[in-house]
């Protein structure tokens, strides 16, 4: 059997630290998520790390209730819009990818196209978007709707804005822009493409976007969907996919199934880099690794943790005893938000799970995995042997120590190993991701 491309990875960034408690703790700046001087030296660890992807998530909304207790927890409350933030960090770095998250569900295709394809001009090749539908519920309100279109209208509209999109991106051949002076021909005629497209969302007859392409050709898509539609969607559309589960087993099923997709869709099983999502708390041992842990669970305000699950099961939680089982009755069928985060927390309903242990052991799909460099190393080589992954999408439980830790000290391991690269051989994030 042939051996496997070395293994990717992605850092996703949450400037204050991915636990909801992270913000309270002093080694983390109070101005964390708006401070762009922070988001470039976090850029600047990364690579050093000589990572693959620096990833912004972003929600177009801030949470305004129930204020008592969002005031406890400013998620995405006081926080740079990415792709500004990115365009400054562009300027900053020189190699490593970098990914903003912006919604299909309220901005236009061409506005998108043009602010995308900017970024990789700016970064020299290195832009990626991640594709998303938004199931922030206060969303819309910032966009003049009531309420969110369901799942499967918000699916159908982000198909039909992607490929619209890379429409856009096509407006030029490579080679369009000839730019001789002599002969005062700046670009071949045939080299243009106008974009035609009538659809059940959009319609652009003639369009053609005002950029050329960059050294990449266009970006690269992501895709972090788990539900049918959003599967469909990463095989038909992504480069990169973010798989969510704690088991190898049933992120393996996940991979293989868009991979299908993709092949289904006219692409190459290869085509589509899936990157598993892990939360990781680094230190010198696995047991001061568990007891940072431990300690930054301790900080979370109860009615935070209970909050954070009533959103994703779509329940009301008030009023129940902490330490008793959910009653099944009180979670709602169906999904309009997260159904992978909802059934998550459904099955631990059912197994009889008490209040506390679900709400402060919730981490939204991902497995924390908190241990030495080589404990987390071993797991990662696990994961990528087995098939079910080409890499990880990394989120850190604090900031910036997480980052740190993976940087400098699972990094080496993994080099050690012979499992990451020792020195950036492409010049671009699609480069990167064609790397064996």
């Amino acid at each position: 059997m042939a051996p496997r491309r070395r293994m990717k990875l992605g850092a996703l960034i949450n400037a204050s630290g991915h636990h909801p408690a992270a913000w309270t703790d002093p080694a983390t700046p109070l101005d964390a998520d708006s401070d762009v001087e922070h988001f470039v030296r976090l850029a600047r660890t990364a690579e050093r790390g000589l990572l693959d992807l620096f990833f912004l998530a972003d929600v177009p909304a801030m949470r305004t209730a129930p204020i008592e207790i969002v005031r406890r927890w400013p998620h995405y409350t006081n926080v740079l819009e990415p792709l500004t933030a990115l365009s400054a960090i562009a300027r900053e770095t020189t190699r490593i990818g970098l990914g903003a998250t912006v919604s299909t569900s309220f901005d236009q295709p061409y506005t998108v196209a043009r602010q995308f394809a900017s970024l990789d001009r700016i970064s020299h090749g290195r832009a990626a978007w991640n594709v998303v539908t938004t199931a922030a519920a206060n969303a819309p309100l910032n966009y003049g709707l009531e309420e969110l279109p369901d799942p499967a209208a918000r699916y159908a509209r982000a198909d039909e804005f992607v490929g619209l999109v890379q429409s856009f991106w096509r407006t030029w051949d490579d080679d369009a822009f000839v730019q001789r002076r002599e002969t005062s021909e700046y670009f071949r005629p045939e080299g243009l493409h106008l974009v035609e497209h009538e659809g059940a969302h959009f319609s652009v007859h003639g369009g053609a976007l005002n950029l050329g392409r960059s050294a990449q050709g266009e970006p690269a898509i992501m895709v972090a969907g788990a539900s049918n539609p959003g599967r469909d969607l990463a095989g038909k559309r992504a480069d990169v996919v973010f798989a969510v589960g704690k088991d190898v087993d049933a992120v393996k099923a996940f991979s293989d199934d868009v991979r299908a997709r993709a092949v289904a869709h006219g692409r190459e099983a290869a085509d589509v880099t899936v990157l598993g999502g892990i939360s990781v708390v680094v230190g010198e041992t696995t047991e001061a690794a568990e007891a940072a842990y431990r300690t930054l669970r301790e900080r979370l305000d109860p009615e935070v943790a209970r909050f954070r699950i009533a959103q994703d099961l779509e329940a009301d939680l008030d009023g129940l005893a902490w330490d008793e089982p959910i009653p099944r009755e009180r979670i709602p069928e169906g999904s309009k938000l997260f159904s992978a985060f909802k059934a998550e927390l459904t099955r631990q309903v059912e197994e009889g799970r008490t209040l506390r242990e679900i709400a402060l052991g919730y981490e939204r799909g991902q497995g924390v995995w908190a241990g030495s460099p080589a404990a987390i190393a071993d797991r990662m080589e696990e994961w990528h042997e087995s098939g079910a992954v080409d890499g990880f999408i990394v989120t850190f439980q604090s900031m910036p120590a997480g980052l740190e830790g993976l940087v400098d000290g699972v990094v080496p391991e993994l080099q050690r190993r012979g499992l990451f690269r020792t020195e950036y051989s492409a010049q671009t994030l699609r480069g990167h991701l064609r790397e064996t």
